[in-house]
C-alpha cells in the first residue's frame, strides 16, 4: 500500500533525538538527514515493505494542544531490542492530510529514534494525528495514533 499526502511542509518546529546510538555518532550529533535520493528509496521501500523485524516497534503519541502556543505537537518514536540502521519519519495529520513532517533521519547503529513536530491549531473542528513511518534494513512499518477530544 503506497501513502499519499498533501503535503504542506511547515517549519514551525521540528527535533529529533537518538538514544542508544553506537560510537560512530559523535556526543551530541543527531543522525544524518537523508538527501533526496536516499528519501526516495526509502519512501518506496517503506510503500511495499511488509512489517518491522523482530524486536523493533513504532510509538506514535495522539497529537497535543498547547493554547499558550497555539500550536498542535506529535511525537512518535521507534524502538528496536539490538542495534540497528534506522531510517525514521513523523507526520502530523490534520483530517489525514500531512500539515507538517519531518525528513527521515538516519543512523547507522542506534536501538531508538524520535521526532516531535508541530503546526498552528485553525478555528473548527479536525481530526488530528501522529503517523509514523520507520525503515529498518529491509523491513519497513507504519503507526498512527489519533487524539480523541478535539482541540
Amino acid at each position: 500500500m503506497k501513502l499519499h499526502f498533501q503535503t504542506l511542509i511547515l517549519a514551525v518546529g521540528a527535533s529529533f533525538a537518538l538514544l542508544g546510538c553506537g560510537p560512530e555518532l559523535a556526543p551530541g550529533e543527531e543522525g544524518v538527514e537523508a538527501t533526496a535520493e536516499e528519501t526516495a528509496a526509502l519512501d518506496s521501500l517503506a510503500a511495499s515493505a511488509a512489517a518491522l523485524p523482530t524486536g523493533c516497534s513504532l510509538h506514535p503519541s495522539a497529537p497535543t494542544y498547547s493554547s499558550a502556543t497555539g500550536l498542535v505537537t506529535a511525537r512518535g518514536s521507534v524502538t528496536c531490542t539490538s542495534a540497528k540502521k534506522i531510517s525514521f519519519k513523523l507526520f502530523l495529520l490534520r483530517d489525514n492530510t500531512a500539515v507538517a513532517e519531518t525528513p527521515y533521519k538516519t543512523c547507522t547503529s542506534c536501538t531508538s529514534l524520535s521526532a516531535t513536530v508541530s503546526a498552528p491549531n485553525r478555528a473548527g473542528n479536525q481530526v488530528w494525528c501522529s503517523f509514523t513511518q520507520a525503515v529498518i534494513g529491509t523491513s519497513a512499518g507504519s503507526a498512527k495514533a489519533c487524539e480523541s477530544a478535539g482541540f
